[in-house]
């Protein structure tokens, strides 16, 4: 009778070259040792600790935290551009820079300094440059801190 011979055969041939004669199967073989334990439970529980700390610092976040002060812009005194329950920034969604040149001079220390130039709200980005340099006649065009008002101001 003749063998047949396949590929998984020289496979095994290679292995056995490879890494050893192949044990034999004992069915009175328990493990590699008999009294086996956990060796890592404290490294367990610490871990359990962090990941239930995370759960609860998250349903905190949730509960108690306003998550459009992260995502939508905030003016040099802490109202939130846009936002419907004030009055001094309701129909303002866009934040004004006054001096952006004053921020990039801080290079990436802005990010955690924050920048150093007044922010107010405005309706819209304005569609000319001006400086304070420039006189203008129409002061309707400035763009003022909420309590100053440019058209009666002398300023």
């Amino acid at each position: 009778m003749a063998r047949v011979v396949n590929e998984s055969d020289d496979e095994e041939v290679e292995d056995k070259g490879k890494y050893g004669e192949p044990v034999k199967f004992d069915p009175n073989f328990h493990g590699p040792i008999k009294n086996r334990s956990c060796t890592d439970v404290i490294c367990c529980l610490l871990f359990a600790v962090f990941v239930g700390g995370w759960i609860a610092l998250g349903v905190l976040a949730i509960l108690s935290g306003d998550p459009n002060t992260l995502i939508l812009p905030t003016d040099s005194w802490g109202n939130i551009c846009g936002n419907e329950a004030s009055s001094t920034v309701k129909n303002k969604p866009v934040l004004f820079f006054f001096d952006m040149s004053s921020c990039a001079a801080l290079g990436p220390a802005v990010l955690l300094a924050g920048c150093p130039t007044p922010q107010v709200c405005v309706e819209k980005c304005p569609e000319e440059s001006w400086s304070y340099l420039t006189d203008t006649t129409d002061k309707s065009l400035l763009i003022c801190k909420y309590h100053i008002n440019p058209l009666v101001d002398p300023r």
